[in-house]
């Protein structure tokens, strides 16, 4: 019971913040240059770009790279690699949805991100749940966001949820 609390809890609290941001993940980048931390740096420059191209409509150059950050709420190093010149690494970013709207209107583009997020459903599961319709679930073309040791939270398109209901599992949309 404890625990089914503490989970609705943190769903509801999910529900509220997730609304506000637009998450990209597994932007991976490979960037070469004369040691491993000028191709870091570069690395994490190409993969902001890309990240943001990613909730964009299409590529805008015109977009400073601080014009960018200024809409990060975070970001993380999913996984990265070193070799003496080489960086190899992949990124999650959450874009403060308001601020893109706002920088993307300053060039003219106005853009209505929950129309275009409208076809994803979020939900979470006990990890359990998760491990025994695991096949199941990847045939969804479901995306993880959050993975812990006793729930996963994913997101899939809408199509989907009626199939994910026959599994009789656990689940609660967020």
């Amino acid at each position: 019971m404890k625990y089914s609390l503490l989970l609705v809890f943190l769903i509801n609290l999910s529900a509220v913040t997730a609304s506000d941001y637009l998450v990209v993940e597994n932007t991976e980048v490979k960037q070469a240059d004369s040691n491993a931390s000028k191709a870091k740096q570069k690395a994490m420059s190409l993969a902001l770009r890309n990240a943001f191209n990613k909730v964009l409509p299409s590529e805008i150059s015109a977009i400073s790279e601080r014009q960018i950050q200024d809409c990060i709420y975070d970001y993380s190093i999913d996984r990265e690699k070193f070799s003496d010149s080489v960086y190899i690494g992949r990124f999650s970013y959450k874009f403060k949805k308001k601020k893109v709207a706002a920088l993307l209107k300053s060039y003219g583009i106005k853009m209505d991100f929950e129309e275009t997020l409208s076809n994803n459903v979020r939900l979470a599961v006990y990890l359990k749940d998760y491990i025994e319709n695991i096949q199941k679930l990847e045939s969804f073309g479901i995306k993880v966001e959050k993975f812990s040791n006793e729930k996963i939270v994913f997101s899939m398109d809408k199509k989907f949820l009626a199939d994910f209901q026959e599994l009789h599992i656990k689940w609660a949309l967020l």
